[in-house]
Parts: structure tokens; C-alpha cells; sequence
């Protein structure tokens, strides 16, 4: 489990994942150029998420650079993963040991 945190707390890893995520079969330049800044961080952090096994490339015929990034079935997870943590959704209800109902509550 370690390799996740390992590539997510990269700068712009999350950015990146969820960018392709939402945009299947992007062009590179598209993906680094989405924000203003972190455009190197940005180039590296697709290498990383291809090498960690989230995204995957795929080049178009005889035009090899030509390179659409898609996210792979894990990466998918995890970028819905994180979507849903952005909207303060429970990924699964747990108790985390705690003793009782109330041990829930803010006080």
C-alpha cells in the first residue's frame, strides 16, 4: 500500500489522476496545461502514475506522438476514490473501533 501515498503525495499527482480520469484520451500537452503552474511537476507526475500502474498510454496509429493517456481499472479507483473524498462522501461506513454509537459524535 505504500506506493500510493508514495506517488499521491507527490505535487500534482492528485491534479493529474483525476484530471485523466475525467478526461480519457487527453493529449499530454492538454494535461500539463490544465493549470498555469506545475507544468514539469505535471509531465512527471503522468511517468509516475503510468510506472505505479494508474494510467496507461496509448499512441494513435503511425502518429506516435500522438499519445492519449487513459486511466487504468485501479486508477480509476482511486481517482473516484479521492473524488468522493473531495465531496465529503463516506467510501465505507466504519466505526474504527469505537466502543459506542456516540463515540461518532463531534463534541
Amino acid at each position: 500500500m505504500k506506493k500510493i501515498w508514495d506517488i499521491l503525495g507527490k505535487k500534482h499527482a492528485i491534479d493529474v489522476l483525476i484530471f485523466i480520469y475525467e478526461h480519457p484520451g487527453e493529449m499530454q500537452k492538454t494535461i500539463i496545461e490544465a493549470e498555469s503552474s506545475g507544468r514539469s511537476s505535471r509531465l512527471e507526475r503522468i511517468a509516475d502514475l503510468i510506472k505505479a500502474g494508474y494510467v496507461r498510454d496509448e499512441s494513435t496509429g503511425a502518429d506516435w506522438t500522438a499519445i492519449s493517456y487513459f486511466v487504468t481499472e485501479e486508477g480509476a479507483k482511486v481517482a473516484r476514490s479521492l473524488i468522493n473524498i473531495e465531496r465529503g462522501v463516506d467510501v465505507i461506513e466504519t466505526d474504527h473501533g469505537a466502543s459506542a454509537p456516540e463515540g461518532h459524535k463531534v463534541k
